[in-house]
């Protein structure tokens, strides 16, 4: 499961960020670093880091963004986003 983040100096980001690795964690899972995208601070960050995420080997199948009011930061479906 890939994540992307605000900055990790605000509390939130941070939050969401220790929310998304403790789950993993309590699941059994390594969080993969090639898999996490931090201090994103625009939508077209956002958008590049989503990208880069889907079309790397292999690519995650969930993700999470710690910017929930921004929903339209990542794309809404990951198979639009793999290219050829």
């Amino acid at each position: 499961m890939g994540f992307l983040g605000d900055l990790r100096r605000i509390h939130t980001a941070a939050e969401r960020y220790r929310g998304y690795a403790e789950a993993l964690r309590e699941r059994g899972i390594v969080a993969e670093e090639r898999l996490i995208r931090r201090d994103i601070q625009t939508e077209r960050l956002a958008e590049e880091a989503t990208r880069e995420l889907l079309r790397s080997p292999p690519a995650p199948t969930e993700r999470r963004s710690s910017r929930p009011s921004r929903p339209d930061a990542v794309a809404s479906d990951p198979r639009s986003q793999r290219g050829p």
